[in-house]
Parts: C-alpha cells; structure tokens; sequence
C-alpha cells in the first residue's frame, strides 16, 4: 500500500525496496528505487574454533598470555552469524608476542592453519558484514613445537 509523504522510516533489520508513485495532473508515474537492508548490528556469536585443545576465543582487550604449547600445527576455522546483511569477509592475522596488533596486516580467509615453530603469537580474526559492521576477537597466546 502507498503512503502520503516525502519521509518514511525503516528500523534496523529490514530488507525492502521502495516504489515511488508521483501523481500529477497528467497522470501517475511509479518508479522502483534499489533495494536496500539496515544493519547496524555487529556480527555475533563469533568463534575461532582450532583443531587442538586449549585454544580460546577472547575479547581484544584481555590479558596476553603465551602459555598454551602446540605440537607441530594448528588449523582455525572462522564463525559467526552476520546478521540480516550477510557476511561480506571474515581476515585475520598473527601477531607476535610483544608486538601491537595495529602494526600488522589483514589476511582474507575463512581458515589458517599455523605451523612457525618456538615463536610464540596471538590470533586476531574480524568478521565484517555487508553493511561494514565489525566484531574483533582474538586467541590466547600459543607456540608450536617440534613433537
């Protein structure tokens, strides 16, 4: 159904399309306008799932430590649900310890797998929709040995 007026508000989770009707006095006309989504939700129930114990999925801003030892690699594999926009990318990076995250770069990918030895590092994954919101994680410390 039309309605009357040059306004009309759309609450965060839609997904439509608008039709444009001018009326004049030598007829109507209707125009279709693009779709759109609002989303101003950042992706949720995000995971960094490894294939080895101990591994876990942390906030940005808690404690480094570098404790947890992994014998020859480990593969992650990246999850969340993004939401009425769907997911755009899901990067990540390593980043040693003593460094700032902010010194390195993004990588593209829905899994990595890890196999530098006696170095020891953090995972940093940010999982972006398609509206551009973002949620950053990260992992607790870890290094991989020999055996």
């Amino acid at each position: 159904a039309y309605k009357t007026g040059s306004s009309y508000t759309v609450k965060n989770g839609n997904c439509g399309r608008f039709y444009v009707r001018y009326n004049t006095p030598l007829g109507s006309t209707e125009i279709k306008l693009p779709g759109f989504t609002v989303d101003t939700k950042a992706p949720t129930s995000v995971k960094i799932k490894a294939n080895k114990s101990g591994i876990k999925t942390l906030s940005t801003s808690a404690k480094n430590t570098y404790s947890k030892r992994i014998k020859k690699s480990v593969k992650f594999t990246f999850s969340a649900n993004y939401g009425t926009s769907g997911k755009s990318m899901t990067q990540y990076k390593f980043v040693p310890r003593g460094k700032k995250a902010s010194k390195y770069k993004w990588k593209t990918a829905n899994s990595v797998t890890y196999k530098t030895r006696n170095k020891k590092v953090r995972l940093y994954v940010r999982y972006i929709d398609k509206s551009g919101n973002i949620t950053t994680k990260k992992t607790n410390g870890f290094y991989v040995t020999k055996k």
